[in-house]
């Protein structure tokens, strides 16, 4: 239990035990906030609300820091994660104690990214990374509740999506200079799989014979060059099927090779790696193929994704396709391509009133 003694000093010191056994103490002026003091402590060890107040007055960089050490994801998370740290977090909030981050810090933070024009995009990832430490922080006994965790951000425009034709994705496959990068960029937007799925696909995960692939792995390139396999971005595996003339196009690129060797490889051999090959093939093809130069490989996946869409796909079966965490991402993403359900409903109204 907690106690209360008074210091030769006259103050009021609170002596007591966390819930491992460690003794802390708290010294007030007055009494009455001391006895205050000492109920609020037994009533959060009693709740299991009881938080260290040394990890508490450690700040946001300090958490930070422990944070990334503890990171298992794929090296360019993990780079796109440093940079938000580095560029935007540290600076503005990193000698913050985190007990005493609250919300309104946390909006004038984001008040300043968009202040400085950065996109929709930047303001997501860094308030992303600062739930996460946040989060870490809470995990570590250190915040009772995440300043981050429910910010509401006033949304603006994300960076548009290019949604191609069939017409299109073939002048930019034909601009490749590359037979075998045509067909990474027809099997991209006949796929819809992320990058790094596709760079890191192995002939073993590929069974023309029953038109399927199996997505299990990603490749992922750090800053220093280092290229890492690890799961995929939401840590699962999934099957996507494979149109016959894209089983066609495969056939001749995996005849006679190992299943531990990549489909697609550089053109010196070795996987492909995305930052030279969207810099040296992809980025000139579309410029040669008279698209909008804004066009990114990652359209290849929207494009798919419109095509799933227009083709009556429920958007159960596309977030499959695409390997999204939950539905709610996909609607999320491409709810505006869905058509509206509104008119079904009161159609199937109106004809149980014409049944009657």
């Amino acid at each position: 239990m907690a106690s209360v003694r008074t210091t030769p000093q006259g103050t009021f010191q609170v002596l007591y035990r966390d819930p491992i056994g460690r003794q802390h103490s708290k010294t007030f002026k007055r009494k009455t906030d001391a006895n205050r003091y000492r109920s609020t402590v037994e009533t959060d060890k009693l709740r299991g609300d009881w938080l260290d107040p040394r990890l508490a007055r450690l700040t946001v960089a300090e958490w930070a820091e422990r944070w990334f050490d503890t990171m298992t994801q794929a090296p360019k998370t993990q780079e796109v994660y440093e940079g938000h740290l580095r560029n935007w977090v540290i600076p503005m909030l990193g000698t913050v104690a985190v007990a005493n981050l609250d919300k309104a810090m946390v909006r004038e933070f984001v008040s300043e990214i968009r202040a400085q024009g950065r996109s929709q995009g930047t303001v997501d990832g860094c308030v992303k990374v600062l739930r996460l430490v946040l989060g870490f922080a809470m995990d570590g006994g250190a915040v009772k509740v995440k300043a981050a965790a429910h910010l509401k951000l006033d949304r603006q425009q994300r960076q548009e999506m290019h949604f191609l034709c069939e017409s299109e994705v073939l002048q930019v496959a034909g601009a490749m200079r590359s037979p075998l990068y045509e067909n990474l960029v027809l099997f991209a937007a006949w796929t819809g799989m992320r990058a790094g799925e596709i760079e890191a696909l192995k002939i073993k995960l590929l069974n023309l014979d029953t038109a399927r692939v199996e997505v299990a792995e990603n490749l992922g390139e750090a800053r220093d060059g280092t290229l890492r396999i690890g799961p995929t971005k939401t840590y699962q595996r999934r099957t996507v099927l494979l149109t016959s003339f894209l089983v066609d196009r495969l056939d001749p690129i995996v005849a006679g090779r190992a299943g531990e060797d990549f489909v697609f490889t550089a053109p010196g051999g070795g996987p492909v790696r995305h930052h030279n090959f969207y810099a040296r093939f992809f980025k000139p093809g579309v410029k040669a193929a008279g698209l909008d130069e804004s066009v990114r490989f990652h359209d290849l996946r929207h494009t798919c994704a419109a095509w799933l869409v227009d083709s009556g796909a429920h958007v159960r079966a596309v977030m499959e396709w695409l390997g999204h965490s939950s539905p709610s991402v996909t609607l999320g993403t491409y709810g505006h391509l869905f058509p509206s359900l509104t008119e079904k409903l009161v159609d199937g109204l109106q004809a149980r009133w014409e049944n009657l």
